[in-house]
């Protein structure tokens, strides 16, 4: 295990490279700051990592064979550098995470998760473990792409005042279906004015909200207030 030749370590660099590519082509599709290359450099950062504590516990071994004497003195973990490459990877990951509080939503979460997730495939295919390695990467690859259509979906609130009740609901679904967004709940307020609060669901890549509330304005008489969350 701990003796590995030239070919094995190449092979070893190409895998972790090219796992990266696919992944990190993944993400930078999908419009994300962490894209192909960024992927590529944690994989193979990882992967050398991984490779050098092959290397360490083989020159310990060696020289503990060559010094039996102070062979009881020796302690080799392979494992110790790719741990502290696990817990580095966490803050870089942790770069890409992004709070909107205006929207009040976070993005970047799968990001980071898929960074840090790289260098543990990366880690895996530096020890030789390429059947885990490969079904790591094909699940992460499903999750990445197969399964994005279920994650698109999101909640959005919509808050609107009217100054009179006629016709108002009736026009607004209207305009809300031409958007693909189904009401999940709504909420009324007793005031001044018919207040209402919408939770909606809809397709978070379909919905341009700038649009929506200028068609809801147009579309809908008697609105005297909207916000879109």
């Amino acid at each position: 295990m701990f003796e590995i030749s030239n070919e094995i370590i190449l092979v070893r660099f190409l895998a972790s490279f090219l796992i990266g590519a696919i992944i990190g082509y993944t993400r930078q599709r999908a419009g994300q700051s962490a894209g192909m290359r960024t992927h590529i450099v944690v994989a193979l950062g990882a992967t050398t990592v991984a490779l050098a504590g092959i290397a360490i516990a083989a020159e310990s071994i060696s020289w503990a064979m060559e010094n039996p004497e102070y062979s009881n003195l020796m302690r080799v973990d392979i494992t110790r550098l790719a741990g502290q490459v696990i817990t580095g990877v966490s803050f870089l990951g942790a770069g890409t995470i992004v709070l909107n509080k205006e929207k009040r939503s976070i993005s970047g979460l799968t990001t980071a998760a898929t960074i840090w997730t790289v260098a543990g495939l990366g880690i895996t295919i530096g020890y030789g473990f390429y059947i885990i390695s490969l079904i790591g990467a094909i699940l992460l690859f499903i999750t990445l792409v197969a399964l994005r259509q279920i994650n698109r979906t999101r909640t959005f609130l919509l808050e609107i005042h009217f100054d009179n009740q006629r016709n108002k609901m009736k026009d607004l679904f209207t305009v809300l279906a031409e958007f693909d967004l189904e009401v999940k709940d709504i909420e009324f307020k007793v005031g001044e004015e018919f207040a209402y609060t919408f939770e909606l669901s809809g397709n978070a890549d379909t919905v341009d909200i700038p649009d929506l509330t200028t068609s809801i304005l147009s579309g809908v008489n008697s609105v005297t207030y909207i916000n879109m969350i």
